[in-house]
């Protein structure tokens, strides 16, 4: 078994052990989680709350059918992207639904391989994986780290990347992007990106080189829920080529049937939050100054300055409790960042390392 493979067999096996022996760390509580504190959701909430009371409870409820809201979704992204949408596919359980959907109906039309820039999200390889997709990767190197580079094939193909990549809060150089853009033109090959925690910059404006990528060969994933760090609602979507979406619709009900009313009530108002982007913009903000706080008193040490998103890939300095779990590199098919590991910044967590929490 190669490098990679033992990679990511080692990754997967991490995760799933996680899960099952340690109840995904504490809940989701344990500082490399995925549970945040959130004081910035109050008004959201109570909007989604309204609108959820005037919802039919009896009625089957299918957010994907749902024209509203991809259309209401499609105009976001052409304010925010200045750039033509072909089709806004919702989901109303997560990122992880789209991604089981998007390999479940590359199984249904025999595709065999998958091409990807690591890392990917465990639970693509674990989807690829219970499909019989070989997933093969492009380069050595992560898209975050010094010297990458990557070889795509010369061939109509399949092609998957995390941008940004979640763990370590770093986007895929711009260089790379329009590489793919000009390999995609050539080859007409399909790409599928996993921008799960997109349009959470830490500078700059709120656009993403992705949106470059033809939407007639592209499957764009973005989850408001994490975005917007209120995970007990559950929302994505992906915007996607519209000549693939009656296949893509059937795939994904036969796997998930109908969703709840509280679900599309929260799609409905998220939409127009996220293009205000001020809880998200408040959620940065903290994340920035946590994290900045933390280098400068010496808690923290990186070689990785995160750019979106709410974690850091570091070195914890600061003392833990003994036998403390943290998700350390073997979790993200990683072997060159000895002693880092994933740290949320708005962590329930956060005061095991920083009493200052502000």
């Amino acid at each position: 078994m190669d490098d990679a493979r033992l990679d990511i067999a080692l990754a997967l096996a991490n995760n799933e052990e996680l899960e099952s022996k340690f109840g995904d760390g504490d809940e989701g509580n344990f500082l490399s989680g995925w549970q945040c504190e959130n004081p910035f959701a109050s008004a959201l909430i109570k909007r989604v709350r309204q609108r959820d009371s005037q919802s039919d409870p009896v009625k089957y409820s299918y957010m994907e059918m749902d024209e509203i809201l991809s259309m209401l979704i499609s105009d976001m992204h052409r304010r925010i992207d200045g750039r033509s949408i072909s089709h806004a596919f919702p989901s109303p359980f997560g990122s992880t639904s789209i991604i089981f959907t998007f390999c479940a109906n590359l199984a249904r039309n025999g595709v065999k391989e998958v091409h990807y820039i690591p890392p990917i999200y465990f639970s693509m390889h674990f989807a690829l994986k219970l499909f019989g997709i070989i997933a093969r990767p492009v380069s050595g190197l992560h898209a975050y780290e010094r010297g990458f580079t990557f070889n795509l094939p010369e061939k109509r193909t399949v092609l998957a990347l995390v941008d940004p990549v979640w763990f370590t809060g770093k986007i895929v150089p711009v260089e790379a992007i329009k590489e793919i853009v000009q390999w995609q033109q050539r080859t007409g090959s399909l790409v599928f990106v996993d921008g799960s925690f997109q349009y959470m910059p830490w500078a700059g404006d709120r656009r993403e080189e992705t949106a470059s990528l033809d939407p007639a060969y592209t499957f764009r994933m973005i989850c408001p829920t994490k975005i917007m760090a209120v995970h007990g609602y559950r929302f994505s979507y992906v915007l996607m080529p519209s000549a693939l979406r009656e296949q893509f619709a059937n795939t994904f009900t036969n796997i998930y049937a109908s969703s709840t009313i509280s679900n599309v009530a929260f799609a409905h108002e998220a939409v127009s939050e996220m293009e205000r982007g001020e809880i998200t913009a408040s959620i940065i903000e903290r994340a920035k100054n946590r994290f900045f706080r933390l280098i400068d008193g010496g808690w923290l040490k990186t070689q990785l300055i995160p750019e979106s998103g709410y974690f850091t890939f570091s070195k914890i300095t600061a003392p833990l409790p003994q036998g403390y779990k943290l998700m350390t590199q073997e979790f993200f098919e990683q072997r060159r960042f000895n002693g880092y590991a994933k740290l949320n910044l708005v962590s329930p967590s956060f005061h095991l390392i920083d009493p200052d929490r502000s």
